[in-house]
């Protein structure tokens, strides 16, 4: 997924940060700091889940956003694996989500997150 920070980026601190789906915040995962302005290609890692709902209207928002102080993931369950871990894709981007709800969904249901953490990891690519 491609990002463009929205403020100088500090390792280990939150970040604001912009995607094709909106404004967000995120620990930065980098090692060094990186200025305002740049665009890096990230994995991002969801940690903590306060609330998920699964959603089927075709026109519900897609991606990460912040709002109201929560970070929001939306998006289609790609593949959802025997082992809990279930693959949502952002359009564009994917995300990998290790949860104990995720046995409780399956492929081609929309779902929604609310996290207390996530965090970005630039890839280099």
């Amino acid at each position: 997924m491609e990002i463009t920070l929205l403020d100088d980026a500090h390792p280990g601190e939150p970040v604001s940060v912009h995607s094709q789906s909106g404004d967000w915040t995120a620990i930065w995962r980098g090692g060094s700091i990186e200025h305002r302005g740049r665009k890096f290609q990230v994995e991002v890692d969801i940690e903590d889940v306060d609330t998920w709902s699964t959603r089927d209207a075709e026109s519900e928002f897609i991606g990460i956003k912040t709002t109201g102080g929560r970070t929001i993931v939306c998006g289609l369950v790609s593949v959802a694996y025997d082992d809990g871990t279930v693959a949502l894709d952002l359009k564009p981007g994917v995300v990998l989500i290790d949860q104990d709800f995720a046995s409780n969904v399956r492929t081609g249901q929309r779902i929604c997150l609310a996290c207390r953490v996530m965090e970005v990891y630039p890839t280099g690519a």
